[in-house]
C-alpha cells in the first residue's frame, strides 16, 4: 500500500474538537463535536489508585467489586486445576500428562511463576493470542463474497501477528507497522507484510463485470471501517451516510478518515532478495524435472478412464451438444464453440470420479507413483 500520512493522524482526526473551517456547519454539530472530550474512547487512560484490601493474592479491583456486592472470592484451585486453566488460557491447549505430573511434583514457592514463564515462552502462546487480534481485524485466507478467491500470501500477515506476540513487540510499534509500515521502514519486508492489515478485510472481486470506481470505494470503506473498529473502538462505518447516532462521529469524519488511505492502492510486492529468488528458481527447476515423469505417468494411467467417463457423459447430452463436441475445433461455428464449452463442463470428469472408476490394479500403480521416494 502507498500512503502519505502518519498513522498518528488517525487519532488526531477524531479527537480534534474543532470542525473544518466551514461557516455552514450547523450549531447542533458544533455541540456534537464539543462532547468528544468527555467521550470515554477519547479520554487518556489514568492510573486508578490502588484499593486497600487484605488479600494481596487477588486483584485489588476485583476484590473491591466483590465486596461491594457482598460476594466472596472462590476458593483456591488445586494444582491440577491451576495448570489446566493456565495452559488453556495461554496456549489454547490442555496440558500434557507429563506437564501436569512435573507441576505437581514442583514444590518450589515460585512453581506457578515458572509455569507461566514456560507457557509464555511457548510458540503456542503467540498462535493462541494472535487469533484474538486476527478476529478483531476480520482476517481471512479468502476475499469473501460469492467468488471467495483464495489469498495465496495472506498467511504472511497471520504469521507476522503471531511473531509479534511471541517476540513481545511493543504495542505502539505493532500499531504503526500495520497502519503505515511501508512509509516508516519501506525497506523492511516485515513492515510491508504488516501493512497487509489494510487488506485483511473482505474484498469484492468477482469474475463478472465490475465498476472499478465502485470497487475502489468499497475497498476504502472496508479499510476505514476496519481501522475505526480495531484501533478506535468505534463503529465509524455507520457515519458513511449520516452523523453517527450513538458514537460522536460525524459523516464528515468518516470521509476524513477514509481520505488518509485515499492515495493507497494494493499491489503485489516481491519480498525475496535476488539471491533468494535465484536459489528458489534453481531448486524449483530441479523439482519440476523430477516431478514431470511422475505427472506424465499418472496422466497416462488416468487417460483411458477419463475418456470412458467422457463417452458415457456424452451419450446423455442433447444432440446439438453432441454434434458441437464431435465437430473438430477448427471447424466449429461460433455457436458450436459455445455449445462445445457447455458440453465439456458437463462431461469432463473430476479427478475423484476418475479414481473411483479405476481398476484395483490401476489404483495400486497410482498409489506407487504417488509414494515419495
Amino acid at each position: 500500500m502507498t500512503k502519505r500520512f502518519h498513522p498518528l493522524l488517525l487519532l488526531a482526526l477524531l479527537t480534534s474538537v474543532a470542525p473544518a473551517a466551514d461557516t455552514t456547519v450547523e450549531a447542533k454539530e458544533q455541540a456534537f463535536l464539543g462532547t468528544r472530550a468527555a467521550y470515554w474512547a477519547f479520554r487518556p487512560p489514568v492510573r486508578a489508585a490502588a484499593t486497600t484490601a487484605a488479600d494481596k493474592k487477588i486483584d485489588q479491583f476485583i476484590l473491591a467489586a466483590l465486596k461491594a456486592k457482598n460476594l466472596k472470592p472462590s476458593p483456591p484451585l488445586s494444582k491440577t486445576q491451576l495448570i489446566r486453566r493456565a495452559t488453556l488460557d495461554i496456549t489454547g491447549l490442555p496440558p500434557a500428562p507429563a506437564e501436569v505430573s512435573a507441576f505437581l511434583q514442583d514444590q518450589a514457592p515460585n512453581a506457578y511463576e515458572k509455569l507461566v514463564d514456560r507457557l509464555m515462552a511457548s510458540p503456542a502462546y503467540g498462535e493462541r493470542w494472535a487469533l484474538k487480534w486476527l478476529d478483531i481485524v476480520r482476517y481471512a485466507d479468502t476475499n469473501g463474497f460469492e467468488l471467495d478467491k483464495e489469498r495465496t500470501h495472506a498467511w504472511r500477515y497471520r504469521d507476522y501477528v503471531i511473531n509479534a506476540f511471541n517476540s513481545n513487540k511493543p504495542y505502539d510499534r505493532f500499531i504503526r507497522e500495520q497502519l503505515a509500515g511501508d512509509e516508516i521502514t519501506p525497506s523492511s519486508p516485515e513492515a510491508l507484510i504488516a501493512t497487509g492489515y489494510l487488506r485483511a478485510g473482505s474484498e469484492h472481486l468477482v469474475s463478472g463485470n465490475i465498476d472499478p470506481d465502485v470497487s475502489r470505494q468499497e475497498v476504502l470503506t472496508e479499510i476505514a471501517t476496519n481501522v475505526g473498529q480495531t484501533f478506535l473502538g468505534l463503529t465509524v462505518n455507520c457515519a458513511r451516510c449520516h452523523n453517527h447516532k450513538f458514537d460522536p462521529i460525524l459523516q464528515a469524519d468518516f470521509y476524513r478518515l477514509q481520505a488518509v488511505f485515499g492515495g493507497a492502492k494494493g499491489k503485489d510486492v516481491e519480498l525475496a532478495a535476488s539471491g533468494e529468488k535465484s536459489t528458489w528458481e534453481i531448486a524449483d527447476k530441479a523439482y519440476q524435472a523430477r516431478l514431470k515423469p511422475v505427472t506424465e505417468a499418472l496422466k497416462a494411467l488416468a487417460e483411458p478412464y477419463k475418456v470412458k467417463l467422457e463417452q458415457e457423459g456424452l451419450a446423455k447430452l442433447p444432440n446439438d451438444l453432441k454434434e458441437a463436441w464431435l465437430t473438430p475445433k477448427d471447424k466449429r461455428t461460433e455457436k458450436q464453440k459455445t455449445l462445445a464449452a457447455n458440453a465439456k463442463s458437463q462431461i469432463e470428469p473430476t479427478w475423484d470420479l476418475i479414481v473411483e472408476a479405476m481398476s484395483p490394479e490401476a489404483l495400486a500403480k497410482r498409489a506407487t507413483l504417488r509414494t515419495p521416494t
